[in-house]
């Protein structure tokens, strides 16, 4: 069996298998298994990295590099020992799923999405 070990659903872990064509989740909390159409029908949002809100601001980690990325702004960091710095310091810190998820990621993007002036050059 063929699987991709690293792919979220709504931030919720899932592996992809190859052969059965389907997404198959990844955590205990759920048997689901999904076709592509099934996601799609949805609406749910495919990543490569969990999405985890600080402050109610979304960031994807990436494990190798130690970081947090802000959604849509990719310049905005936090390095991994600021991300528990914030915590230790009671920051409010989520991992939103599913609707909440879907929210948040649209204001993120919406937020920083290009205005038709920027596509101008104005």
């Amino acid at each position: 069996m063929s699987r991709f070990r690293s792919l979220f659903l709504d931030n919720m872990p899932f592996a992809y298998d190859a052969e059965a064509g389907l997404f198959v989740s990844s955590t205990a909390l759920s048997d689901e298994r999904l076709s592509l159409e099934e996601v799609r029908r949805r609406g749910m949002q495919v990543s490569l990295y969990e999405v985890v809100t600080v402050a109610g601001i979304p960031y994807v980690y990436v494990e190798g590099r130690d970081t947090l990325y802000r959604l849509g702004n990719g310049n905005v960091q936090l390095s991994g020992a600021a991300f528990y710095d914030h915590e230790r310091r009671g920051t409010k810190i989520a991992c939103p799923h599913g609707e909440a998820f879907r929210t948040a990621v649209a204001k993120e993007i919406t937020k920083h999405a290009p205005t038709r002036d920027d596509d101008r050059g104005r």
